[in-house]
């Protein structure tokens, strides 16, 4: 299934792989898309499929969270749209690309959120704000409490705290300095772990989902 909605609240895009449940709520793992899913392109934007790289060893870690038999959404800012350097019938081409790559190898993701704002625009879906993850809490019936968010960025933390999820922030290289910054910087919380290496990934989602027994 792949269907699109663009929300008239924040203009987002939203593009939906299953459908939500029907009754209740339940945590989900959101996931940044750009520098944890695939490369990020530096100084600019993924603009087609063909610029698009799977991160070195992310496909095993992702099957690995697909073991909780959680849903899986993305979260992810995408201002290249906003820029007018692509379409959102791009942006859904690469997104349904990906997604479908992830299925053949057993990673089903349930839907992709993006931002296609530059952050001049002053919108509410831009992360750090929590738009997007309220957004897919509503629209996914998500409980934000016991779900986790895996980022790259301090934004990707800020904006999990301030949805009241918990984050794992994802470093390859402490590009920024990133365990000083959350010991004292505005994203601080004990709901953030920091993690090295992609196939530390699962086992640190396991401590922070550790009270979730649902199937």
């Amino acid at each position: 299934m792949f269907f699109s909605k663009l929300p008239r609240l924040m203009s987002s895009v939203a593009f939906h792989f299953a459908e939500p449940p029907a009754r209740g709520r339940r945590p989900a793992i959101f996931l940044d898309r750009d520098g944890v899913i695939n490369e990020g392109v530096v100084g600019g934007y993924v603009t087609s499929w063909s610029a698009f790289r799977f991160l070195d060893g992310i496909i095993p870690a992702l099957a690995g969270l697909s073991r909780f038999r959680l849903p899986l959404i993305v979260v992810s800012n995408q201002a290249g749209v906003g820029k007018r350097l692509m379409g959102r019938m791009t942006l859904g081409d690469i997104t349904r690309r990906f997604v479908a790559h992830l299925a053949r190898a057993g990673i089903h993701v349930a839907a992709a959120y993006y931002c296609p704002h530059t952050s001049e625009a002053g919108c509410r879906c831009r992360k750090p704000r929590p738009g997007l993850l309220f957004q897919a809490a509503h629209e996914r019936r998500v409980d934000l409490s016991r779900s986790i968010l895996l980022g790259d960025s301090l934004t990707d933390m800020e904006a999990a705290r301030a949805a009241g999820c918990r984050g794992i922030l994802f470093e390859q290289q402490d590009r920024c300095g990133a365990n000083q910054l959350l010991k004292s910087g505005p994203a601080a919380s004990p709901g953030i772990v920091t993690v090295r290496q992609i196939s530390h990934v699962p086992w640190q989602a396991a401590a922070l989902l550790e009270r979730y027994h649902g199937g």
